[in-house]
């Protein structure tokens, strides 16, 4: 792989590329942005591009340096995440002693922090005298989620780099490409990882699918429900494994009601989340106006509030599917 193989981010690689061209690669790096979309894939590519013996201002993946990196045993190569809920400043000890002596067979050595802004802060500082007297021939690659979780000193002294969530193509090219899903489930996988390949690693095709015909089923039936038959729904929403399986269904649900929103705006099926669905998401367009579909997305939002503030979770699925299927909620073609 070389850096015009990586999908996404391409003004940053870009960036990275011209100052590697003109040998002005920085002393150190910040790459901050959503866990999953690239980051730490950008640094070892970086990494690769610092010290690979064939090409200039990208990396072969061949040589016996990009090989060394891919594997984790290139002796000028520190790789530090946490050990357990953060970084603490004994995992930096390698590496300060390190920065007394030249590289052994790199042109420079490169340190990747993983995490950074879990770092304790003893480990903070540490890395901080590091950032102000930086030694020529180390490169430190810093990756964080939360940048205002890092010391403005350590901050200043990086050059940043915002890294944004990836497109949902993007996303959905990946997960053919590294999943070997078809492109069905590929897209439904894309559509709820929010730009980030690592969250849609952890989504089961399978369990998305079921989710959504939860969904259909009460999107479709609910202004037909008896009172008991609302309370049994209720019930069936409560009983998810956990609270997290729940709030998830919540918002799946949201995004259905999304789709609604943009296909009887605008009447185009690309960009829907849920887009094999579109008989369904026509049929729903036709049957609300646009004011009851914001008012079930406020509803269903003020049930995730109070299931984050652990609210008893029959009582809350109780109260939202009585106000989401009240008379003022039910069909209706007024604007």
């Amino acid at each position: 792989m070389a850096f015009n193989e990586i999908i996404g981010h391409s003004t940053i690689i870009r960036s990275l590329q011209n100052s590697l061209r003109k040998d002005k690669i920085s002393h150190a790096y910040l790459f901050f942005g959503p866990d999953g979309i690239g980051k730490k894939l950008i640094a070892f590519s970086l990494a690769k591009a610092i010290n690979c013996i064939d090409q200039d201002g990208d990396f072969c993946g061949f040589c016996d340096s990009c090989r060394r990196i891919e594997n984790g045993v290139h002796p000028d190569l520190f790789f530090i995440e946490p050990e357990g809920q953060s970084i603490k400043i004994d995992q930096l000890r390698d590496l300060q002693a390190s920065t007394r002596y030249k590289p052994y067979m790199a042109k420079r050595k490169v340190c990747i922090i993983d995490q950074v802004d879990r770092m304790t802060a003893s480990a903070a500082n540490s890395i901080l005298k590091t950032l102000e007297e930086p030694p020529g021939t180390m490169v430190l690659i810093l990756l964080a989620t939360y940048i205002d979780q890092i010391l403005p000193t350590v901050r200043s002294r990086c050059q940043l780099l915002q890294f944004s969530p990836l497109s949902t193509g993007d996303v959905e090219r990946l997960i053919i490409d590294k999943m070997a899903l078809p492109q069905d489930k590929a897209h439904l996988l894309a559509s709820f990882a929010a730009g980030s390949f690592g969250k849609a690693q952890y989504l089961d095709p399978a369990i998305l699918e079921e989710k959504n015909k939860k969904i259909l089923f009460l999107i479709e039936h609910l202004y037909t429900l008896k009172i008991e038959e609302i309370f049994t729904e209720a019930k069936k929403l409560a009983e998810e494994k956990n609270s997290d399986n729940l709030q998830h269904l919540l918002a799946l649900w949201i995004y259905w009601y999304y789709d609604i929103w943009k296909y009887k705006l605008t009447g185009n099926e690309q960009n829907l989340t849920n887009s094999n669905q579109i008989g369904h998401i026509h049929q729903q367009s036709q049957l609300l106006s646009y004011l009851k579909i914001k008012k079930n997305i406020q509803l269903i939002q003020n049930a995730l509030s109070a299931l984050q503030r652990n609210a008893n979770k029959q009582l809350t699925m109780e109260v939202m599917l009585m106000k989401l299927s009240t008379h003022e909620n039910r069909i209706s073609f007024e604007l």
